[in-house]
């Protein structure tokens, strides 16, 4: 029963005691006395009744003029004392666009069919300012008279809070929903294009119509999970659209009241595009695993203490481990010799440093305890800018060392009659200083008998290049041509010298990368490197051009040169190759090489020849 309802049933309850104690009593002068003091008693109850209402309250009649009014219904509306609010017609504070329908309830639903029934609309005070009020209405009798008795409350807060929570649900990028009693009782338009349907078509509607009948079991249990607070985490799940896509979405679900009455509050996610791109990155992983495990090198991952996190199964199967002992837990220093270890650690704390190292070679250890020896080539992970571990690849060059064995026999063999030849050379040169004749010839002659042996290593070097050799082998043969290419050199430099062909010694200019220069170079003294123990480090920074236009087989050589020199006469420690810029140049660029040892070094008398030729 309403406030309104008790307030009627009290008036009318006291109006029949009146009317009855009326009736009984006699036209006595006392008992009329007791009557006028009975009426105003009764006054007076209904009047603090009437004000005590928190409601406003207002008595009308059929014209819509108030009879009325109390004090809550006054402040509801601004009127500033009774006279004012009895002198207006109620529709004078109903808003414009609202008076039609409310003339209507009150004439015609009120006066005419007593209705009572609660109505919202909106009002104007006496100031202007629009509210919303709830009014609810009955018919009474007051003076003899059948008039209206209305009870308003102001409902704004309310409207503007659902005013506002229905823009901010129809401009949502995400779908809301309600549902009651297993039915939807709200969708927004953004659910309502996520699945395809009206508004109209999913009202009174099963939620679970909409779900992939796989899934309606797991939907089920999450939602009741997440309403019993057993669960927060939203859950995925595949839909059907209304054309009969189906969709992945993601949601979450609370529980609300809704018009005094338990509902569910669900958020709806459109997140099949996500699941495309998760798709679509599952499967690039996949092609690169296979990609990276077809490959016949080791490719490994560390994090920054340097424990493997990857390694590709020509890895695991070159060093004897397993993937389930990698995947156990394994570090790299591990798979080195004990003789290496400290060196490997060092080397890698300074390229998570920055620094750049080229193939690093180290002795690996397989898990038998077997030993082969590995290039390393590492670079670091950065990760928010931040080095975060390690990502390499290692090579096994057992083959490759075994070849630089071979032709290191080949090439003592051609020093030897370089040696051999040279000496010849001089020794006709100092009888061509008596016969000028004779030496040209002999030396002549010679070069032609020197020189094409080496054509001939070339020539055979070239034909086997071509022939179906792996890229490790063809790496090999480009070492083997490398060195045979510097041996011409020099040999042409003798007859240059020796102004056998009369040629005047130049350079040649042509494009070539710094970087292959310097790694030939390396490589080409490698083997002796490693006979010796040493480590062989070249270091190119980054802020160095190798893309580079000049002679790079005379820069080849002076390298070769200097690294072999300094490999020749230290016994113990390492070799380092740097190569910086000149920072005080302002139009070129101009390059500083440095081989720096830990050998013998060069003896102070001797030192003003080394750069006369041959010495």
């Amino acid at each position: 029963m309403t406030d309104m309802d008790k307030t009627k049933e009290q008036l009318m309850s006291e109006l029949a005691a009146m009317h009855q104690r009326i009736a009984q009593l006699e036209t006595s002068e006392s008992e009329l006395k007791q009557v006028e003091k009975a009426l105003r008693e009764s006054e007076e109850r209904y009047r603090a009744l009437f004000e005590s209402k928190l409601d406003g309250v207002m008595v009308i009649d059929e014209t819509m003029k108030p009879l009325l009014i109390n004090q809550a219904a006054m402040d509801m509306f601004g009127f500033d004392s009774v006279e004012e609010a009895l002198q207006v017609n109620v529709l004078d504070v109903v808003a414009p666009e609202e008076r039609e329908r409310v003339s209507k309830m009150i004439t015609e639903d009120m006066f005419r069919h007593d209705l009572q029934q609660i109505e919202e609309f909106r009002c104007r005070k006496v100031s202007g300012e629009e509210i919303w009020i709830s009014a609810v209405g009955t018919l009474t009798k007051y003076q003899g008279k059948v008039v209206g008795l209305a009870s308003f409350r102001d409902i704004t807060e309310g409207k503007q809070a659902e005013e506002l929570y229905q823009t901010l649900a129809g401009s949502s990028p995400i779908g809301i929903y309600m549902i009651q009693d297993g039915k939807f009782v709200f969708t927004n338009p953004q659910f309502q294009k996520d699945v395809g349907y009206s508004e109209h078509e999913l009202l009174g509607t099963d939620p679970l119509n909409i779900v992939l009948p796989e899934d309606r079991n797991m939907v089920r249990e999450n939602a009741v999970g997440m309403l019993k607070g057993e669960r927060s985490l939203p859950y995925e799940y595949r839909t059907v659209t209304k054309s009969g896509d189906t969709r992945w979405v993601l949601e979450t679900a609370v529980p609300i009241l809704y018009q005094g009455k338990r509902a569910t509050l669900g958020n709806y996610t459109d997140i099949t595009k996500l699941k495309q791109v998760e798709e679509a990155l599952k499967e690039n992983r996949r092609r690169y695993t296979e990609l990276v495990n077809f490959l016949p090198q080791t490719i490994w991952e560390t994090d920054e203490r340097g424990n493997l996190t990857f390694c590709n199964y020509s890895g695991s199967l070159a060093y004897g481990y397993t993937l389930e002992d990698i995947s156990r837990g394994m570090n790299t220093i591990q798979t080195s010799i004990p003789e290496d270890r400290d060196r490997m650690k060092d080397n890698i704390q300074r390229i998570l440093n920055g620094e750049e190292l080229a193939g690093i070679e180290y002795t690996a250890q397989r898990k038998d305890g077997s030993t082969f020896p590995v290039l390393v080539y590492a670079a670091p992970i950065i990760r928010g800018n931040k080095p975060v571990g390690l990502r390499g690849v290692t090579i096994d060059i057992t083959e490759r060392k075994q070849m630089v064995e071979e032709l290191r026999a080949h090439r003592d063999h051609l020093e030897k009659l370089v040696e051999e030849r040279t000496a010849e050379l001089k020794t006709a040169k100092d009888a061509a200083e008596v016969a000028n004749q004779a030496k040209s010839e002999f030396l002549a002659r010679m070069s032609h008998e020197i020189r094409t042996p080496i054509h001939g290593i070339l020539g055979t070097l070239s034909l086997l290049r071509d022939t179906k050799l792996g890229q490790e082998q063809r790496q090999y043969i480009d070492v083997a041509r490398s060195s045979a290419d510097s041996l011409l050199a020099i040999i042409n430099d003798i007859l240059d010298f020796s102004k056998i062909e009369a040629r005047q010694l130049r350079l040649e200019e042509m494009d070539f990368d710094l970087r292959t220069i310097l790694e030939e170079a390396a490589e080409m003294v490698a083997m002796r490197a490693h006979e010796k123990g040493l480590e062989l480090i070249c270091h190119l920074p980054p802020d160095v051009p190798t893309e580079l236009v000049g002679d790079g087989e005379r820069l080849r050589q002076v390298l070769v040169n200097l690294i072999g020199n300094a490999v020749k006469f230290t016994e113990q420690g390492e070799v380092v190759v740097r190569v910086k810029v000149n920072a005080d140049r302002k139009k070129e660029v101009e390059l500083h090489f440095t081989v720096h040892d830990t050998g013998i070094g060069i003896p102070e008398d001797k030192q003003g020849l080394i750069f006369d030729l041959f010495h």
